[in-house]
């Protein structure tokens, strides 16, 4: 993809099948998000994350978290560079979920639940594809007040 991470390794490690999403869907939600928000579209994107890979359970359970599936990103912000190389700054933060930063955050996160298989019904855990703060049109909880969890459910298939 069109891509980028300025995290201090730079790298996330992605599920096979969260990669294929990513690749096919990533720029395309970020675009739909940007148009929607009436801010200039992307011609690169970096990603500021904390990470996607890490053997754990999910917060206040004894199940697994997406993370330790490589199925699950942690995102703080996107940089939209447009082709003059100017720079848009999306926040995920509650904080910021004002004017275009909260139609995009919340474009984007129905783009990408758009996105997934259609196996994936209410009730399947993270089926939305994505957790953020409870302010979004989509919900949330606090636990993603200063990032937005994106996710390739376990509902979506090749496990």
């Amino acid at each position: 993809g069109v891509y980028n991470s300025d995290t201090q390794c730079g790298r996330g490690f992605f599920h096979p099948a969260f990669a294929d999403n990513l690749n096919e869907a990533f720029y395309v939600c970020v675009s739909e998000a940007a148009k929607a928000a009436q801010i200039p579209q992307p011609h690169r994107i970096f990603i500021r994350h904390l990470g996607s890979y890490v053997d754990r359970n999910a917060r206040n359970s004894s199940r697994l978290s997406n993370h330790a599936y490589a199925r699950a990103w942690d995102i703080v912000n996107f940089n939209l560079y447009d082709a003059q190389g100017s720079r848009t700054k999306i926040s995920t933060y509650l904080r910021d979920y004002v004017d275009e930063q909260a139609v995009f955050y919340d474009e984007f996160r129905s783009c990408w639940r758009d996105s997934l298989p259609g196996n994936c019904t209410p009730g399947n855990t993270e089926y939305r594809g994505s957790i953020g703060h409870q302010a979004s049109e989509m919900g949330g909880n606090s636990l993603h007040n200063d990032h937005l969890h994106l996710s390739y459910p376990l509902c979506a298939g090749n496990s």
